[in-house]
């Protein structure tokens, strides 16, 4: 019951604020209610990865498909602005209904350093941007380990050689 109300109040939310105009920037929803606007726009998704070096952009044709790699954007240069510049072409390029951003909660389960990051960066985005699009997060957590196991089942681990150790997470 309380998923509904969830998704009632995030659908609910977003239809307002369209309704009248307020949505000038992202509006949070739950993963359930974005799932159903997404589908009933039929409009793409863009998965963001916001990390400290570079950010990550995919893009999927619908919000139940597979994303596939656009662009990694490397911040080394750039500022906070720039990159939101980016993100609002490729939205306005690519059709973008909403976005899913990779939060990178700790393994004991609790949102640390690296999320507080990763949202006050979707804060800027939002302001630097006034796009009005639904987002969500997404637990990325052992994301990255995932990805390299499957490397490794796939074309063994000669090839994960290659690619170089697993970037270490500070204690």
């Amino acid at each position: 019951m309380k998923t509904a109300q969830y998704f009632f109040a995030s659908v609910w939310r977003v239809a307002w604020c369209n309704m009248a105009g307020l949505a000038r920037r992202l509006v949070q929803v739950e993963a359930d209610a974005f799932r159903q606007l997404l589908r009933e726009s039929g409009r793409r998704v863009l998965g963001i990865d916001v990390g400290s070096q570079r950010v990550g952009l995919a893009i999927s044709e619908d919000v139940d498909g597979i994303a596939l790699p656009l662009k990694v954007v490397r911040r080394k240069d750039l500022t906070t602005t720039d990159v939101s510049a980016f993100i609002k072409d490729v939205v306005v390029s690519h059709n973008i209904g909403g976005l899913v951003v990779g939060l990178p909660i700790d393994l004991d389960g609790e949102e640390g350093v690296s999320c507080r990051r990763v949202k006050r960066f979707v804060r800027q985005v939002s302001r630097e941007t006034e796009l009005r699009l639904p987002y969500t997060f997404y637990d990325e957590t052992n994301t990255t380990v995932d990805a390299y196991d499957n490397l490794k089942d796939a074309y063994g681990p000669e090839y994960v050689k290659i690619l170089g150790p697993l970037p270490q997470i500070p204690m």
